[in-house]
């Protein structure tokens, strides 16, 4: 998928081979390496029906609702900014699995009076839940392409991630980066939340989030 999913492969590989009682293959990583090719998926590119309103910062989450998404710092971060009384709006979108991590569960009671749209959607109400909201945040700890990030940015959405991961290779422009911490995103979120209540939202930066999601549209990626 991405040249993160090829590295992270490869380079584990020497201490598994390590392990092996022959020794015929110890030079396959490097074989590999030379042999490998990226072909990243494509998306289909979301139609939203409307734009952002107006009002406070609008966040989407659309990751799987499992814990390698690390939605505990996501929500960590909400609750800090809930404390900090920093109005905002909240989409808690994405896969659920038959269980999920309890966060979710507390972060619904929690969380009530900012929520807008909560679990998964048909995929005409989540393009629309998309298309309502300002930014798309990840708190991922494993992510080998991010494609629904990706469909959020074709929607028009900010993209805030952790400095890790795939996300530098995909986004080199028009994402806002944070350390990865839920301490760092919070701080994020609440410059975001007062440049969109000032009318100074960096629509540029979306825009050019946007111009990178199109790049993996089918039409092109298929090809």
């Amino acid at each position: 998928n991405s040249a993160f999913n090829r590295d992270s492969f490869i380079d584990r590989l020497p201490k598994f081979l390590k392990q092996m009682p022959t020794r015929h293959m110890r030079d396959a990583p490097q074989r590999l390496r030379e042999k490998a090719a990226v072909h990243p998926p494509g998306i289909a590119p979301l139609q939203p029906p409307n734009a952002p309103a107006a009002g406070p910062l609008h966040i989407a989450w659309v990751g799987r609702w499992e814990h390698d998404k690390n939605p505990e710092a996501f929500f960590a971060a909400l609750q800090q900014l809930q404390h900090r009384e920093v109005a905002f709006r909240l989409s808690v979108l994405g896969e659920q699995a038959i269980r999920w991590p309890a966060v979710f569960d507390q972060a619904k009671a929690t969380l009530a009076e900012q929520i807008e749209h909560w679990g998964q959607q048909s995929p005409a109400a989540y393009a629309a839940a998309l298309g309502q909201a300002d930014v798309v945040v990840s708190t991922a700890w494993h992510e080998f392409f991010g494609l629904a990030i990706m469909e959020a940015c074709s929607a028009g959405c900010l993209p805030v991630l952790p400095q890790r991961v795939v996300y530098p290779e995909l986004f080199p422009r028009g994402a806002w980066f944070y350390d990865g911490s839920a301490s760092a995103l919070t701080a994020t979120l609440h410059r975001l939340a007062n440049q969109k209540a000032s009318g100074a939202f960096p629509q540029s930066d979306a825009a050019q989030a946007r111009a990178i999601a199109r790049q993996y549209a089918w039409p092109a990626i298929a090809p």
